[in-house]
């Protein structure tokens, strides 16, 4: 008896593993952004002064220069340096309104954990790609929000994808698209530094003679010459002054650099607490890729540098966390063994990661807790909504106080009240102490320059400082509901 041929059996496992895959891939890529959004919030308070930029910019097609929003840092030099962001969230808003903005904000993320899962899986087999992807984008939970940062977080992945998939593949074409990245970068985000610095290590890294690599263990020299990643280092400098502030874009960047009251009195600039668990994923999936490192026999130096730079400022900052992360993801996924029987095709991730966008876009998009009118009152209690409608409808003149959360959101509801302090914490690095010792009672709360010129006070409910005005007999209590209170001091004209 004559045997089956056994080619159409081969020739169909790889095709059914492919299949496999696809569907495990669509699944649970979809799966993993529907469960983790289950309550739906626009309760980020700086997206409001990023939809008031872009429609200033909009409508005098013109990024801004002098600060006009704030009655202590007016005639202040203001570089808008997310201006394109600006733009693209106002002009989501007026198509689709706060269902748009969680719309955006999740489609950032899905970007970013595609693109890991994509890159990862050129390395190690797909269900472990996924796995450490997706406890990246666990990790950095917290990030999902509108903010220019989800640009960062989907952007220093490419970059970083591309720049290892040509130093390990020696192929200079890899990092074409990286100069035109940065132009873009640059006018989404200061944050691009980052990408800059990473791309230093690179150069740095391939120009190491090669005796110190043997002094220092380290891998054998990349085959990528240095000449081009030295090239791409300075293309992409030049890149970022392609924008409306030109070099100007480097103050900002230093002012932000060189602040510390941010980090005493802002939470999303101070460290990680560790009291939700996607603290203790990011934690984890760094301590899994230091112990990568050191079991490794030729040590890896980028990833060494670029991991110890990410870790310094992902936690000293909650807000940076995706930093330390995505390097992680890196480590773990080129430092594990690799599976021989790993099967590769595009066709999986063209036919999963579109449909996955579109079950968990669909998701947001026709869920009625997601809608419009079910935002409006987690908006209302997360902000002045009531209060500044009162305000606007009785005619309250400024000068105006308010605490630092609530400054944009105010700028956004009260575009003719310049605020005391709004959420450009660069503006206000020498008040930003006297402004929290005022909202939270301290003994020269009185005192507070910004509180003694205002006619008009929108504090919060459950401040010290709305007790405090509630008993002093110079000032008078006008509205109150359960988030704000107005006050107005008993010597300003009374209310019409």
């Amino acid at each position: 008896m004559s045997s089956l041929p056994t080619e159409p059996i081969t020739a169909v496992r790889p095709q059914r593993r492919v299949l496999i895959d696809t569907v495990f891939l669509l699944v649970a890529l979809s799966a993993l952004f529907i469960v983790t959004n289950p309550s739906p919030e626009v309760g980020d308070p700086d997206i409001w002064l990023h939809l008031r930029t872009g429609q200033l910019i909009l409508a005098k097609h013109a990024v801004p220069v002098v600060d006009t929003l704030s009655s202590r840092a007016a005639g202040h030099e203001w570089i808008a340096y997310s201006w394109l962001f600006d733009v693209l969230v106002y002009e989501i808003y007026s198509a689709w309104g706060y269902n748009g903005l969680l719309i955006l904000a999740l489609a950032g993320a899905l970007a970013s954990t595609a693109w890991l899962i994509v890159f990862l899986a050129q390395y190690t087999k797909l269900p472990r790609a996924m796995i450490v992807a997706f406890l990246a984008a666990l990790a950095t939970v917290p990030l999902r929000t509108p903010r220019p940062w989800m640009f960062t977080v989907l952007f220093f992945t490419i970059e970083m994808s591309l720049l290892w998939m040509a130093r390990e593949r020696n192929r200079p074409a890899w990092l074409l698209p990286i100069v035109p990245l940065f132009a873009i970068w640059a006018n989404l985000h200061i944050q691009f530094v980052y990408g800059i610095g990473l791309l230093g290590l690179f150069a740095l890294d391939s120009s190491l003679p090669d005796a110190a690599r043997r002094a220092l263990s380290a891998e054998p020299r990349p085959a990528l010459r240095s000449v081009w990643l030295w090239a791409l280092l300075g293309a992409s400098c030049l890149a970022t002054f392609l924008n409306p502030y030109g070099w100007n874009l480097c103050r900002t960047i230093f002012e932000y650099a060189t602040q510390n009251s941010p980090m005493i009195y802002i939470q999303e600039y101070q460290a990680m607490p560790f009291r939700a668990p996607w603290n203790w994923i990011g934690f984890a999936l760094v301590c899994a890729a230091i112990f990568v490192l050191g079991c490794a026999r030729g040590k890896s130096l980028v990833l060494i540098a670029a991991l110890a730079a990410a870790c310094f400022f992902g936690f000293r900052s909650q807000r940076d966390i995706w930093f330390p992360v995505t390097v992680a993801a890196l480590i773990l996924a080129t430092g594990i063994p690799k599976s021989e029987d790993f099967v590769s095709s595009r066709c999986r991730y063209a036919i999963a990661i579109p449909l996955s966008f579109a079950l968990a876009l669909g998701f947001i998009a026709f869920d009625s807790r997601f809608s419009n009118a079910a935002l409006l009152p987690k908006i209302e209690e997360r902000f002045p909504v009531k209060a500044c409608s009162y305000v606007e409808s009785h005619g309250l003149q400024g000068p105006l106080f308010n605490s630092y959360s609530w400054g944009d959101y105010i700028i956004w509801r009260l575009p003719g009240m310049p605020v005391s302090i709004d959420g450009r914490s660069n503006f206000y690095e020498s008040t930003l102490a006297a402004a929290a010792n005022t909202v939270t009672g301290q003994k020269s709360w009185s005192q507070d320059p910004a509180l003694r010129a205002a006619r008009t006070i929108i504090i919060e409910q459950d401040f010290a400082l709305t007790s405090i005005l509630r008993v002093d007999p110079a000032y008078r209590l006008l509205y109150e509901d359960k988030t704000a209170a107005v006050f107005q001091p008993v010597n300003a004209p009374a209310q019409r």
